[in-house]
């Protein structure tokens, strides 16, 4: 027997449609006389399983920095996972790796201050690019060559701009 919803207005019937079979979770469901709503709900769960597992097998460090940074959090932990899984993919993994040990060392948890961390490595020059070979030889090649002939950009679109702006500025 399904469980239908029916909603009345002054004793008035104004709408009616069948409820999803009991244990359904997560799940879109709409009256069966009306198209499927273009939007979903905002709220929705979105489990981050697949970046924390991404994240602990990266590195033992990386793994010991997530036990220390979700003991305590309960309701931020999907954001932290979220936000270092972001660090984590704009950064070589070395590079990563260092800036969790010393986030780890120092017990640091705000990503921006993180991120601040990996800045500094790289600036320290600690980091290098990793199997990245620079052939010094590139101005003699070519396509280099060729390219030292094109057309300046023309930049006076913008100059003019510059001036207009500073006329009704």
């Amino acid at each position: 027997m399904a469980v239908a919803l029916t909603l009345y207005h002054k004793r008035r019937l104004v709408a009616e449609y069948a409820l999803p079979a009991a244990g359904v979770k997560n799940q879109q469901f709409w009256p069966a006389a009306h198209p499927q709503p273009p939007q979903k709900p905002k709220h929705r769960k979105q489990p981050t399983a697949h970046e924390e597992g991404k994240l602990r097998a990266a590195a033992k460090e990386v793994d010991a920095y997530l036990n220390f940074l979700l003991k305590p959090k309960g309701k931020e932990k999907h954001r932290a996972i979220r936000e270092l899984y972001g660090l984590y993919q704009k950064v070589a993994l070395p590079l990563f790796i260092k800036t969790i040990k010393r986030a780890l060392t120092y017990r640091i948890t705000e990503i921006t201050t993180i991120e601040r961390i990996a800045t500094l490595l790289m600036n320290q020059g600690e980091y290098e690019l990793p199997g990245v070979e620079i052939d010094e030889q590139f101005q003699n090649r070519p396509t280099y060559r060729e390219g030292r002939f094109s057309e300046e950009a023309d930049l006076s679109i913008y100059e003019k701009l510059l001036e207009d702006g500073e006329e009704n500025g």
